[in-house]
């Protein structure tokens, strides 16, 4: 069988004459393909009545391979399926640049059926890189980071028992951006590891994935070309690169890119020492009043107890919780605009901030707006159904959860329609107006997940309707809003790094939030250390809050205290009103290091004491945090961190430190090391 080689760099890549890769290998390490696929690529093709065509590499001619001095190009000049032979060129081209493998590929459609997917490229067959499968993980995008050990088993879990055909390959995928907040995944050990990233500075949809073909494990990505008759769609690059070392290459690489478009917000001054917020919902969505504006006082009073200088506000409209999009008048039933307005002027005199809620992208159809512009707006799908999602709430009976399904539907609007976007402004002024510090815009920081097939929206591709839209339009409102009011601090739910460079603090959702489930927000932390965000989950009661609050401090999260599920306050929950103050006097006799400071992982010190969590801050002044958090259930004694540097102080949960080698962190125990600049 013959073999087409290419080689530079210290790193080779072989072919066969089927065009199926078969070594991908750097200078003295072993060969990171240990059995060989069908290919690395495949297509689909969609019409309305068949929606997914595979086009499969097994199934075609021999294609044209040539090799040149630092690329190699597969040609196919017609492609093959069950319909049979397709007027369908494809290219592919493989270069190799500074170590890295850069893939590329263009499709020509000459054919009468739309080119609907591209799954490229597709690395298959993948040896372990480890002995023991526990001992290699994979790095994972999705929200904050996750650390999957032995990621075979894990992909086997993602089976969908029912609805998909995984008799060919299970497939664990995650959509960029949202809920993956970056577009990279790593493959590695402690020492070495395989990278893998979609450049696309567009920021069209696409997946990141995971799949099991007989057992053998394949990364890749998918996008969506969506071409049709005469068109032509050229892939963004993606990058392969075998490397020494851990995660943290990967996250190093994946920053170089991001700086090439990114810009970074600079929040108000107050919000980078901001120690977290109680979040408490006024009117729910089935109508049940829980605080009137009167009340707002009341809760200043109970955060402030806790140590809680911010108060998050959300159904304080008429309609209540998730009711009503996008009207946000006052309601009378609440007290009326005048006695909102009045409890936010005592709430600030008091010394305690105030953020409003609202949504970025959800319209009650029932609304006034949805009625006039909401067929013109809504994002549509490919068979020009608008799109529905609904987010239900109830008390304590079962009418509007159960038999009367009562949940308020609401439609999406198209990101790439200026006219929303105008709205929004408009609604975020007005929060503006009522005298406020910042605002949450909930949603719009991910939720990025749809294609709009719509006509006269803007968008010249169904795939950027809400991704590249999104980030145009974010910019324009930062840039609007903060012209008149450079303080007012703008927030979201969600993160993927394109919306985070918009927003001043980001509310955390989803995996990497909190502890559990493979959870490792230091991906995101280290390639983005720049960012604000909130903890997420650990604050509805007292379950587990010593594990929650903990997480949150070892990662510089802000405590996010949304009481009975937004239906409380503070002073409900009595232990974590008395524990609070002790984080926060943590936070401050370190001066407040973990809030403030870089995020550093354990770049900067030496801790092997396995039982315990712990990373490293660099602060301004260059001063340096080492934060240990034991979530075990027992004693674990701990050495002082090592590094190169002047020790200060040693601080815990209970007050300072007696200057030790060895501090003793009881279960549940956050302590955290000072260290002087470097000499």
């Amino acid at each position: 069988m013959s073999q087409f080689h290419l080689e530079k760099d210290g790193v080779s890549l072989a072919l066969d004459d089927r065009g199926r890769l078969t070594t991908l290998q750097t200078a003295g390490r072993p060969n990171l393909i240990r059995s060989v696929r069908p290919g690395f690529w495949r297509l689909f093709l969609c019409r309305i009545e068949d929606q997914e065509i595979p086009v499969l590499p097994e199934d075609q001619a021999t294609p044209r391979i040539e090799v040149g001095a630092d690329e190699i190009t597969l040609t196919y000049p017609q492609l093959r399926c069950h319909l049979g032979t397709l007027d369908i060129a494809l290219v592919m081209r493989v270069r190799i640049d500074a170590g890295e493998l850069c893939w590329r590929m263009t499709i020509d459609n000459h054919s009468d059926i739309m080119v609907s997917e591209a799954w490229y490229p597709l690395i298959g067959g993948l040896a372990d890189l480890a002995d023991n499968p526990a001992a290699q993980w994979l790095a994972w995008p999705n929200g904050a980071g996750l650390r999957i050990p032995d990621p075979r088993r894990w992909v086997r879990q993602a089976h969908s028992r029912y609805c998909g055909a995984d008799q060919f390959e299970i497939v664990a995928k995650t959509h960029y951006p949202y809920p993956a907040g970056m577009s990279w995944c790593d493959l590695h050990t402690e020492n070495s590891g395989l990278f893998l990233a979609c450049l696309d500075d567009r920021f069209r949809n696409g997946f990141l994935t995971a799949m099991l073909e007989s057992d053998e494990l394949t990364l890749g990505y998918i996008k969506h070309p969506l071409i049709h008759k005469g068109q032509r769609w050229e892939s963004p690059p993606y990058v392969v690169a075998a490397h020494a070392g851990d995660w943290r290459w990967g996250a190093r690489r994946y920053r170089r890119w991001a700086d090439t478009w990114l810009q970074l917000p600079t929040p108000p001054a107050w919000l980078t020492t901001w120690f977290g917020w109680q979040r408490t919902i006024l009117e729910h969505q089935y109508g049940e009043v829980l605080w009137t504006y009167n009340q707002i006082e009341e809760l200043c009073r109970h955060a402030q107890t806790a140590g809680l200088d911010t108060l998050h506000i959300l159904g304080w409209w008429r309609g209540g919780m998730d009711r009503g999009y996008p009207d946000y008048d006052c309601d009378d039933r609440l007290g009326g605009e005048a006695a909102f307005r009045k409890a936010i002027q005592a709430v600030r005199a008091a010394g305690v901030r105030v953020m409003p809620y609202i949504n970025g992208r959800l319209l009650d159809v029932t609304s006034p707006y949805f009625k006039e512009h909401g067929a013109r707006l809504a994002a549509r799908t490919l068979i020009g159904t608008e799109y529905r999602e609904n987010y239900p709430f109830w008390g304590r009976g079962s009418l509007v959860s159960g038999l009367g399904r009562l949940q308020v539907q609401h439609g999406i609007p198209c990101a790439a329609c200026e006219e929303w976007w105008d709205e929004v402004e408009k609604i975020v002024r007005q929060v503006v107006d009522y005298g406020t510090d910042g605002i949450l815009i909930d949603q719009i920081g991910g939720m990025l997940d749809r294609l709009c097939f719509a006509e006269g929206h803007g968008h010249d591709r169904p795939d950027e309707a809400f991704t590249t839209a999104s980030n145009h339009f974010l910019a324009r409102l930062r840039r609007h809003i903060k012209a008149d009011h450079p303080d007012f601090a703008l927030g979201t739910e969600h993160f993927t790094d394109m919306t985070a460079q918009h927003f001043d603090y980001i509310h955390g959702c989803g995996h990497g939030f909190h502890p559990g489930g493979h959870a490792f927000p230091a991906l995101t932390r280290y390639a983005f250390p720049e960012f604000i965000f909130t903890n997420r989950d650990g604050g509805y009661d007292e379950v587990a809050y010593r594990q929650h609050a903990g997480f949150a401090m070892l990662n510089g999260f802000r405590f996010d205290m949304s009481v009975y599920r937004c239906r409380g306050s503070m002073a409900d929950l009595p232990e974590y009103g008395r524990f609070l103050p002790k984080a926060q006097r943590l936070h401050r006799a370190v001066d407040n290091l973990l809030l403030a400071g870089r995020y550093t992982h354990d770049d900067d010190y030496k801790l092997d004491t396995p039982a315990l969590q712990h990373a490293g801050y660099v602060g301004a002044d260059g001063r340096l945090a080492v934060v240990a958090w034991n979530p075990t259930g027992e004693a674990v004694a701990c050495p002082a961190p090592a590094c190169d540097r002047p020790p200060e102080s040693v601080q815990n949960l209970d007050g300072p430190c007696p200057a030790a080698a060895t501090q003793n962190l009881t279960s549940e125990q956050v302590t955290i090391w000072v260290f002087g600049r470097k000499k």
